[in-house]
């Protein structure tokens, strides 16, 4: 064979061995490719599956914030450090904290996360104020305190952590947080029905007319959103709350999840036991308790 002839069968084997390396390179850049879009829609999708919407919210109920190390019986009270700890988790693990606002639209169709909470707290104690408010704010959270009017003095009391008897937040700080920090909202617990009249709830005894009496005693305080004192309620409560624009009543118990089928002059919450451990809080926030809930087991 020539010189030449031998010359030419390199550059034949040479060129077919580039072509054969270039179709390697697109097959494998090919299926790369498409590994990759499939990747990317199965994530997707997982997302989508995986977020598509709260379609139950639990509503926190808390009561008396008290300061660490404090000894107490009651479940109604819980440590300050024990809140900050469940606070902490709701901001790590990214939970949307929702004012009454949001969760009307939430009613009405609006979506939020699947991970959307609503943080309360009852009666209005100083203590949610001192002690609460602090870590919301610190965690970027929305909480909603349902004062008894009766109880709202002109000014707060200065804090005493060895005070024996209940103060409350008074229309000072009322007033300054609505300016302050707006996500930290005040409404109502009634003016007057939190008390019991020969041993009856009021909201079993009064007639249309009291309650509504009882209702236009907190018209200063702008309250468009009520939480019935023991979760107390019936039609005439409700037609009371509703004729005199408030846009939405919660429950106290029984303990169940708030859902879109509910009565919104009966939402329901979740008492949160001073007692409670993590590892409960963490599945009721998860919504993989139960729909009745023990919050003291």
């Amino acid at each position: 064979m020539s010189e030449e002839s031998l010359q030419n069968k390199r550059t034949i084997c040479f060129t077919g061995l580039k072509r054969k390396e270039r179709y390697t390179k697109l097959l494998i850049l090919a299926v790369l490719t498409a590994l990759t879009v499939m990747m990317c829609l199965t994530s997707c999708a997982g997302g989508a599956e995986e977020d598509t919407g709260a379609e139950r919210i639990p509503i926190l109920a808390y009561h008396k914030i008290v300061p660490a190390g404090t000894e107490f019986e009651s479940s109604l009270l819980i440590a300050e450090d024990t809140f900050e700890e469940q606070m902490k988790y709701l901001h790590d693990e990214g939970y949307t904290t929702l004012t009454p606002d949001e969760l009307c639209e939430w009613y009405d169709g609006k979506e939020f996360p699947e991970k959307s909470v609503m943080i309360t707290f009852d009666d209005g104690y100083y203590g949610t104020y001192y002690l609460a408010y602090p870590i919301i704010k610190k965690y970027d959270q929305a909480a909603t305190v349902f004062c008894i009017g009766h109880h709202i003095d002109e000014k707060t009391a200065e804090w005493d952590s060895n005070a024996s008897e209940d103060h409350y937040i008074g229309a000072d700080v009322i007033e300054k947080m609505r300016e302050e920090y707006p996500r930290f909202r005040f409404e109502s617990h009634t003016f007057d029905m939190h008390r019991k009249i020969d041993n009856e709830h009021p909201a079993d005894i009064f007639t249309y007319d009291q309650m509504v009496e009882d209702i236009k005693k907190n018209e200063e305080y702008g309250f468009t959103y009520l939480a019935y004192p023991w979760g107390d309620h019936n039609e005439t409560f409700e037609k009371a709350l509703a004729d005199n624009g408030y846009k939405m009543a919660f429950n106290y118990r029984p303990y169940y999840y708030a859902t879109r089928s509910d009565n919104r002059y009966a939402v329901n919450r979740i008492k949160i036991s001073g007692k409670m451990g993590m590892k409960k809080f963490k599945k009721i926030v998860s919504g993989k308790s139960k729909d009745h809930i023990n919050p003291d087991v």
